[in-house]
Protein backbone atom coordinates (compact mmCIF):
# COMPACT_ATOMS: atom_id res chain seq x y z
CA UNK A 1 0.00 0.00 0.00
CA UNK A 2 1.25 3.35 -0.79
CA UNK A 3 1.34 6.07 2.25
CA UNK A 4 -1.72 8.11 0.52
CA UNK A 5 -3.59 4.83 0.48
CA UNK A 6 -3.06 4.00 4.45
CA UNK A 7 -4.03 8.01 5.21
CA UNK A 8 -6.96 7.87 3.10
CA UNK A 9 -8.31 4.65 4.70
CA UNK A 10 -7.81 5.81 8.20
CA UNK A 11 -9.51 9.08 7.79
CA UNK A 12 -12.41 7.24 6.48
CA UNK A 13 -12.48 5.07 9.28
CA UNK A 14 -12.34 8.11 11.66
CA UNK A 15 -14.64 10.55 9.96
CA UNK A 16 -17.01 8.16 7.75
CA UNK A 17 -16.58 10.94 4.99
CA UNK A 18 -18.84 13.23 7.10
CA UNK A 19 -16.56 14.50 9.53
CA UNK A 20 -13.51 16.07 8.83
CA UNK A 21 -10.51 14.64 10.71
CA UNK A 22 -8.47 17.71 12.55
CA UNK A 23 -5.37 15.37 12.39
CA UNK A 24 -5.24 14.27 8.89
CA UNK A 25 -2.24 15.77 7.99
CA UNK A 26 -0.45 14.15 11.00
CA UNK A 27 -1.70 10.27 9.51
CA UNK A 28 1.02 9.78 7.94
CA UNK A 29 3.02 10.32 11.54
CA UNK A 30 0.83 7.46 12.93
CA UNK A 31 1.72 5.43 10.16
CA UNK A 32 5.03 5.59 10.31
CA UNK A 33 4.98 4.88 14.29
CA UNK A 34 2.88 1.67 13.49
CA UNK A 35 5.36 0.86 10.77
CA UNK A 36 8.06 1.10 12.97
CA UNK A 37 6.23 -1.01 15.52
CA UNK A 38 5.49 -3.84 13.07
CA UNK A 39 8.09 -4.39 11.37
CA UNK A 40 10.27 -5.94 13.94
CA UNK A 41 7.98 -8.73 13.75
CA UNK A 42 8.10 -9.37 10.38
CA UNK A 43 10.37 -12.59 9.82
CA UNK A 44 9.09 -13.20 6.01
CA UNK A 45 12.62 -14.77 4.23
CA UNK A 46 14.19 -13.47 1.11
CA UNK A 47 16.59 -14.58 -0.89
CA UNK A 48 20.05 -12.77 -2.60
CA UNK A 49 22.68 -14.71 -4.86
CA UNK A 50 25.91 -13.28 -4.17
CA UNK A 51 29.94 -13.63 -5.08
CA UNK A 52 31.81 -15.47 -2.48
CA UNK A 53 33.79 -13.79 -0.10
CA UNK A 54 35.24 -15.18 3.55
CA UNK A 55 33.58 -11.75 4.30
CA UNK A 56 31.00 -10.18 2.95
CA UNK A 57 29.79 -6.78 3.35
CA UNK A 58 26.13 -6.47 3.39
CA UNK A 59 25.78 -2.40 3.94
CA UNK A 60 24.28 -2.36 0.56
CA UNK A 61 22.00 -5.33 0.56
CA UNK A 62 19.30 -4.24 2.70
CA UNK A 63 19.96 -6.84 5.30
CA UNK A 64 18.40 -6.63 8.63
CA UNK A 65 19.50 -10.41 9.97
CA UNK A 66 20.97 -13.69 8.65
CA UNK A 67 19.06 -17.42 8.87
CA UNK A 68 21.22 -19.16 6.54
CA UNK A 69 23.79 -19.43 3.67
CA UNK A 70 23.93 -21.49 0.95
CA UNK A 71 26.16 -22.84 -2.22
CA UNK A 72 24.38 -21.31 -5.47
CA UNK A 73 25.50 -24.19 -7.24
CA UNK A 74 25.31 -27.31 -4.81
CA UNK A 75 28.83 -29.76 -5.13
CA UNK A 76 27.06 -33.10 -5.20
CA UNK A 77 28.40 -35.83 -7.49
CA UNK A 78 31.80 -33.31 -8.36
CA UNK A 79 34.61 -33.46 -7.64
CA UNK A 80 35.89 -33.20 -3.86
CA UNK A 81 38.94 -31.65 -4.75
CA UNK A 82 42.27 -32.32 -2.85
CA UNK A 83 41.03 -33.92 0.04
CA UNK A 84 39.94 -37.33 -1.93
CA UNK A 85 40.42 -36.83 -5.66
CA UNK A 86 37.90 -39.03 -6.29
CA UNK A 87 33.97 -38.19 -7.60
CA UNK A 88 31.35 -39.34 -4.92
CA UNK A 89 28.77 -40.54 -7.35
CA UNK A 90 31.07 -42.13 -9.45
CA UNK A 91 32.42 -44.50 -5.69
CA UNK A 92 29.06 -45.22 -5.23
CA UNK A 93 28.59 -46.72 -8.42
CA UNK A 94 32.01 -48.43 -8.19
CA UNK A 95 30.68 -50.08 -4.79
CA UNK A 96 27.90 -51.28 -5.59
CA UNK A 97 29.38 -53.80 -8.50
CA UNK A 98 32.51 -55.17 -6.28
CA UNK A 99 32.87 -56.41 -3.37
CA UNK A 100 35.72 -54.06 -1.86
CA UNK A 101 33.65 -51.31 -0.77
CA UNK A 102 36.56 -49.43 1.06
CA UNK A 103 37.09 -46.33 -1.61
CA UNK A 104 33.91 -45.53 -1.26
CA UNK A 105 34.15 -45.63 2.52
CA UNK A 106 37.21 -43.78 2.42
CA UNK A 107 35.53 -41.11 0.76
CA UNK A 108 32.55 -40.89 3.05
CA UNK A 109 34.77 -41.14 5.90
CA UNK A 110 37.51 -38.17 4.71
CA UNK A 111 34.19 -35.92 3.86
CA UNK A 112 32.97 -36.84 7.47
CA UNK A 113 35.54 -36.03 9.40
CA UNK A 114 36.01 -32.59 7.16
CA UNK A 115 33.18 -31.79 8.21
CA UNK A 116 33.57 -32.43 11.67
CA UNK A 117 36.51 -30.22 11.82
CA UNK A 118 35.63 -27.86 10.15
CA UNK A 119 32.12 -26.84 9.45
CA UNK A 120 30.57 -26.14 5.79
CA UNK A 121 29.34 -22.37 5.69
CA UNK A 122 29.46 -21.88 9.36
CA UNK A 123 29.05 -18.27 9.61
CA UNK A 124 29.13 -15.16 11.88
CA UNK A 125 26.82 -12.06 11.42
CA UNK A 126 27.91 -8.70 13.08
CA UNK A 127 24.70 -6.37 13.12
CA UNK A 128 26.51 -3.64 13.79
CA UNK A 129 28.58 -3.50 11.02
CA UNK A 130 26.58 -5.62 8.66
CA UNK A 131 29.57 -7.74 7.83
CA UNK A 132 28.88 -11.61 7.45
CA UNK A 133 31.75 -13.71 7.63
CA UNK A 134 31.78 -17.49 6.10
CA UNK A 135 34.22 -20.53 6.68
CA UNK A 136 33.78 -22.09 3.37
CA UNK A 137 35.17 -25.88 3.14
CA UNK A 138 36.78 -26.95 -0.54
CA UNK A 139 35.48 -26.89 -3.44
CA UNK A 140 35.04 -22.79 -2.43
CA UNK A 141 31.97 -21.47 -4.37
CA UNK A 142 31.65 -18.51 -6.89
CA UNK A 143 28.64 -17.31 -5.94
CA UNK A 144 26.64 -18.36 -2.33
CA UNK A 145 23.01 -17.51 -1.76
CA UNK A 146 21.71 -15.80 1.54
CA UNK A 147 18.68 -16.34 3.15
CA UNK A 148 18.04 -13.39 5.06
CA UNK A 149 15.43 -11.14 6.78
CA UNK A 150 15.23 -7.81 5.08
CA UNK A 151 16.05 -4.26 6.49
CA UNK A 152 12.68 -1.92 5.93
CA UNK A 153 13.11 1.64 6.09
CA UNK A 154 9.82 2.44 4.54
CA UNK A 155 6.04 1.71 4.87
CA UNK A 156 5.91 1.20 1.24
CA UNK A 157 8.50 -1.61 1.09
CA UNK A 158 5.97 -3.56 3.07
CA UNK A 159 3.56 -6.19 0.37
CA UNK A 160 2.00 -9.09 2.50
CA UNK A 161 -1.24 -8.22 2.71
CA UNK A 162 -1.41 -9.35 6.20
CA UNK A 163 1.33 -6.88 7.69
CA UNK A 164 -0.19 -4.41 5.59
CA UNK A 165 -3.55 -4.95 7.52
CA UNK A 166 -1.68 -5.30 10.88
CA UNK A 167 0.12 -1.59 9.91
CA UNK A 168 -3.32 -0.23 9.02
CA UNK A 169 -5.06 -0.70 12.00
CA UNK A 170 -1.99 0.01 14.57
CA UNK A 171 -2.06 3.08 12.68
CA UNK A 172 -5.60 3.62 12.81
CA UNK A 173 -5.39 2.86 17.18
CA UNK A 174 -3.17 5.54 17.17
CA UNK A 175 -4.65 8.06 15.50
CA UNK A 176 -7.94 7.49 18.03
CA UNK A 177 -5.60 7.91 20.83
CA UNK A 178 -4.13 10.83 19.51
CA UNK A 179 -7.78 12.71 18.87
CA UNK A 180 -8.78 11.31 22.22
CA UNK A 181 -6.05 12.67 23.91
CA UNK A 182 -7.01 16.10 22.00
CA UNK A 183 -11.03 15.78 22.56
CA UNK A 184 -10.40 14.85 26.53
CA UNK A 185 -8.09 17.68 27.04
CA UNK A 186 -9.74 20.87 25.36
CA UNK A 187 -13.09 21.47 24.49
CA UNK A 188 -15.06 22.68 21.08
CA UNK A 189 -17.73 24.52 21.82
CA UNK A 190 -18.69 25.81 18.75
CA UNK A 191 -18.90 22.46 17.08
CA UNK A 192 -22.12 21.17 16.04
CA UNK A 193 -21.11 17.68 17.16
CA UNK A 194 -19.96 16.49 20.96
CA UNK A 195 -16.87 15.00 20.66
CA UNK A 196 -16.87 11.75 22.97
CA UNK A 197 -12.62 11.79 23.93
CA UNK A 198 -12.63 9.52 26.33
CA UNK A 199 -14.10 6.74 24.87
CA UNK A 200 -12.22 7.35 21.29
CA UNK A 201 -9.19 7.25 23.81
CA UNK A 202 -10.48 3.82 25.38
CA UNK A 203 -11.16 2.53 22.35
CA UNK A 204 -7.86 3.59 20.80
CA UNK A 205 -5.75 1.98 23.25
CA UNK A 206 -8.01 -1.26 23.53
CA UNK A 207 -7.31 -2.12 20.04
CA UNK A 208 -3.71 -0.63 20.26
CA UNK A 209 -3.26 -3.38 22.82
CA UNK A 210 -5.23 -6.12 21.32
CA UNK A 211 -2.88 -5.75 18.18
CA UNK A 212 0.30 -5.11 20.20
CA UNK A 213 -0.23 -8.66 22.68
CA UNK A 214 -1.30 -10.47 19.42
CA UNK A 215 1.87 -10.01 17.68
CA UNK A 216 4.27 -10.54 21.19
CA UNK A 217 2.44 -13.69 21.53
CA UNK A 218 2.61 -14.91 18.10
CA UNK A 219 6.22 -13.52 17.40
CA UNK A 220 8.82 -15.48 15.14
CA UNK A 221 11.39 -14.19 16.95
CA UNK A 222 14.09 -17.31 16.98
CA UNK A 223 16.90 -16.44 14.66
CA UNK A 224 20.53 -17.72 14.33
CA UNK A 225 23.09 -15.21 15.68
CA UNK A 226 25.81 -17.08 14.33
Amino acid sequence: MKMSEYVDDIAFQLGGGILNVEIEASLPKCVNKAFREIKRYISTPHYKTVAFSNTIDCSELGVYAIINVMRATPIYGTNIGDLTGLDVFSAAASAMTSVDTSAYETVLQKIQIRNTMSTDLDFIWEPSTKLLRLNVNPPFPVYVTLNYIPEYTDVEQITEPFWEDFILKLATAYAKIILGRIYTKYTVKSSQYEMNGQGLLDEGNKERDEIISYLRENADMILPID
